[in-house]
């Protein structure tokens, strides 16, 4: 048996989300930042990177690193602090991705990704939208009902009600989905109130017609289901799940163990990360409240958190629409596919280390997915050409990487469609196979 250090930090933390409505200008229209109050990170998704190292190889890990470290000190100037990931990608520094990037950072992360290569470290990454948790534990009983009698698959349900929350839904709408004194009944009337007046805004609309149908079956549940009496309420709305990152790491080992990859592992946990968000069971130790400065792996866990945090958030605000131009189709501009070499190569090295891994659970999304599978499908792309050049000789490069995110898409709804077949012969409903095991906690 080998044992394993799992290192792990993260992006995006916070305990408890809330609704705001602010009039304050952004930078598109319908940035969720406008709608929700966001942690320090400013992120509507909360990443967590696991870093995976043999007991065995940390010992030269760490002596490389440092030294990767000390050489990017002295080509910034004697750079003081902690060398972060929050501090090398900042700002204008990662605007746009890899291309934004200057060659100092470029270089460091480039013998980062080399020294976890070369000595086989594993990284799994937790992806959650924070803000759509709002609205599934706002109505948790009541979806998991409804859609049982109704015949539908509850997890495509649960991402449309969710991206209509996050991205669509009126003022009136935030405002009741965490005051106590609103019933369910109540919310529900006020969601397809909402709903009946953004179909009427947008039915002329011919780019979004896919969307305009899923909404209308939010509205043909609701209809049929409103008068359901659940013990849904207010008081624990916003919360974090830290359930669904713990069955998700679990879910990655758990793969591990059934290619009879035999190995122990001792969880180290980034401050802020408390042990009992986690599974006792499954590790050797979890030791918690960890300093980042004073232990290597935390602080790989965190340059990994952070490139992949920051990309999946600048290509969500890259790829909103403008809800006043609903006609106007959004792409990712040509200054996002032009990298140069070492850029490239950073690409394609984040792609071979969270997603081209050989294992189905290293990159986790939740079930409202955009953001994550937006990310996948731009690594995807960038992957699919040997260099650089290639990739900007390549036509209608946005295009292309808008129909690699589609089918990604697609496969997932493929599997949300297929779940309850599966359930009904396994389990006595959803809620019995999030009990088991069977499916992430909702």
């Amino acid at each position: 048996m080998e044992n394993h250090l799992l290192f792990a930090d993260e992006k995006g933390p916070q305990e408890h989300i809330k609704t705001q409505v602010s009039e304050k200008s952004s930078r598109k229209l319908d940035d969720p930042m406008r709608r929700f109050a966001m942690g320090s990170d400013m992120m509507t998704n909360y990443v967590m990177a696991v870093v995976d190292i043999p007991e065995a190889q940390l010992g030269e890990v760490e002596d490389e690193f440092l030294r990767n470290e000390k050489k990017y000190r002295k080509a910034s100037h004697n750079f003081q602090g902690e060398i972060k990931g929050e501090r090398l990608l900042k700002g204008k520094l990662f605007e746009t991705g890899f291309t934004s990037m200057r060659d100092r950072e470029l270089n460091f992360y480039l013998q980062t990704m080399q020294i976890l290569k070369e000595h086989n470290a594993k990284v799994c990454i937790v992806t959650q939208n924070k803000v759509s948790s709002i609205i599934t534990q706002r109505l948790h009983d009541w979806i998991l009902i409804s859609c049982k009698r109704m015949h539908v698959s509850f997890a495509i349900f649960t991402y449309i009600l969710a991206k209509y929350f996050t991205l669509e839904a009126g003022v009136g709408v935030l405002e009741k989905c965490q005051e106590r004194e609103i019933s369910t009944y109540q919310l529900l009337k006020a969601i397809k109130f909402d709903l009946l007046n953004y179909l009427r805004s947008h039915s002329s609309s011919p780019r979004l017609v896919s969307q305009i149908n899923s909404y209308k079956q939010i509205l043909k549940v609701i209809s049929k289901s409103l008068n359901i009496n659940t013990q849904d309420s207010a008081d624990n709305v916003g919360h974090f799940e830290w359930e669904k990152v713990d069955f998700s790491l679990e879910l990655w080992l758990d793969e591990r163990d059934g290619l009879r990859q035999d190995n122990s592992y001792h969880l180290f946990l980034d401050q802020g990360i408390k042990a009992s968000s986690f599974n006792s069971n499954r590790f050797e130790k979890i030791q918690d409240g960890c300093h980042s400065d004073r232990m290597v792996g935390i602080r790989l866990a965190d340059l990994i958190a952070t490139i992949t945090g920051r990309l999946m958030s600048e290509l969500s605000l890259a790829s909103l629409y403008d809800p006043s131009e609903p006609e106007k189709t959004i792409r990712l501009e040509e200054k996002w596919f032009s990298l140069t070499n070492g850029q490239f190569k950073l690409a394609r090295s984040l792609t071979d280390l969270i997603i081209n891994t050989g294992l189905h659970f290293s990159f986790n999304n939740d079930t409202y997915f955009d953001d994550a599978v937006h990310l996948q499908a731009y690594l995807a792309f960038i992957s699919d050409f040997k260099s650089p050049d290639s990739l900007k000789l390549s036509k209608e490069k946005p295009e292309r990487e808008f129909e690699i995110y589609a089918e990604l898409a697609a496969a997932k709804f493929n599997q949300m469609r297929a779940m309850p077949n599966q359930i009904r012969t396994l389990f006595d409903g959803e809620q019995d196979a999030i009990d088991q095991g069977f499916l992430k906690p909702f």
